[in-house]
């Protein structure tokens, strides 16, 4: 099955294959970059994972993940079930949504601290407000790039694009919705 409207659409297959694969590979990358903090490669094959698993289980757009801050990570809401909530005040549908929220899983923000451990080691992690950064420090614009890498790395198939991601997201919710509500009725 194919999700999304694209042209070029994401494999249901392949997206739930990433989103079970991510977090493994996600823990060894931070392995690796406390082992390796200035190897750069490490950098980009840990942010191009932790992206890639954060759009493709929440369908955000990439405006979102680019801006969020290190203070939006450190000040994440704890549900009374443990999960974390990042809540993301600047990006492209604010005005009319309001903040977007990432809700994680609290191994999932467990990467996100283990990171912010790391981040006075790596080049440009002390000088960015971004929680995904450039070696010089600004908001990291070539996310999407690093996703790409990871997935073919992945032996997934071409890396889709973020958007391609967004839609695969936004047609299983659809689809899973439209079954639900049939065998309601």
């Amino acid at each position: 099955m194919l999700l999304g409207t694209n042209s070029l659409q994401v494999k249901a297959i392949k997206h739930a294959q990433f989103i079970e694969e991510a977090p493994k590979h996600i823990d060894a990358a931070l392995d690796d970059l406390a082992k390796e903090p200035h190897n750069i490669r490490k950098l980009r094959r840990f942010f191009g994972l932790l992206g890639g698993f954060l759009i493709a289980t929440t369908g955000h757009r990439k405006g979102v993940i680019i801006n969020m801050t290190v203070k939006e990570v450190k000040t994440a809401e704890k549900t009374t079930r443990g999960y974390r909530v990042i809540r993301i005040q600047e990006h492209k549908t604010q005005r009319y949504f309001g903040q977007a929220a990432i809700p994680l899983k609290p191994e999932e923000y467990a990467w996100f601290r283990r990171y912010n451990r790391l981040r006075g080691r790596i080049k440009g992690g002390s000088e960015a407000s971004t929680y995904f950064h450039t070696t010089v420090g600004g908001p990291l614009l070539k996310h999407p790039e690093y996703f790409k890498d990871v997935w073919e790395g992945l032996n997934l198939g071409p890396g889709p694009t973020f958007n391609m991601l967004r839609s695969s997201v936004a047609t299983f919710r659809m689809t899973r919705q439209r079954t639900q509500s049939r065998a309601d009725h």
